[in-house]
């Protein structure tokens, strides 16, 4: 399925919940309000994923300057974000389907106890080529995404990107102004992510 619209890529999000259950886990205590993190997508036209998984961070120093990245973007509480430790990242589980030879459907779970509240793209920091398309939906459970990547031989055909994302306790999104359920942060296509009706950012969802 190529998505050409915010329209498609809504029906490519419901055929995304139907595919993928959120981690069910015990919500933190004594942690934080708000979460913010800098994290890095990548995938290639094979379907490697080259990105961070946060799930798997095992040092802490990392980590740390992970949530100073996404604070600072974000306007954070500093106090906040040197509270968020490790474990937290690790339950930010990200789930990819691979629906055809070039077509992929994944999101980042929010931790549990938590929400999806905005999401910004680094388009200084993103390589995104001329026929590939990155897409991403707020849902309720978490930020999913749709990429899909040409088959073509050479190098540089793929999708790299540091993004960043926002999580809030949940019940608490009215009160760090979070962007509504079904909201899509970015839909772009190739290096301007301008290719036509339908493409384009979010207000606020660019960074810088």
């Amino acid at each position: 399925m190529k998505i050409r619209s915010i329209a498609q890529l809504f029906v490519a999000a419901l055929l995304l919940n139907g595919c993928a259950t959120a981690p069910t886990f015990a919500p933190f205590t004594g942690a934080p309000e708000v979460v913010s993190l800098k994290t890095r997508f990548g995938i290639d036209k094979n379907g490697n994923f080259s990105g961070i998984v946060l799930d798997k961070l095992t040092d802490p120093n990392i980590w740390a300057g992970l949530v100073a990245a996404g604070c600072s973007v974000f306007s954070d509480d500093p106090a906040d974000c040197t509270t968020v430790g490790l474990a937290v990242g690790n339950e930010i589980r990200t789930f990819t389907d691979r629906r055809s030879n070039n077509e992929f459907y994944g999101k980042y779970f929010a931790p549990p106890g938590y929400q999806i509240c905005k999401a910004k793209i680094d388009w200084d920091h993103t390589g995104i080529d001329s026929q590939s398309t990155f897409s991403t939906i707020i849902q309720q459970d978490g930020l999913g995404y749709y990429a899909s990547i040409p088959s073509l031989a050479g190098r540089g055909t793929g999708i790299n990107s540091d993004i960043y994302l926002q999580f809030v306790k949940t019940g608490l999104s009215s009160k760090y102004m979070c962007w509504p359920v079904g909201t899509h942060p970015w839909n772009c296509r190739g290096p301007g992510c301008t290719a036509g009706p339908g493409y384009g950012f979010y207000p606020g969802a660019r960074y810088p």
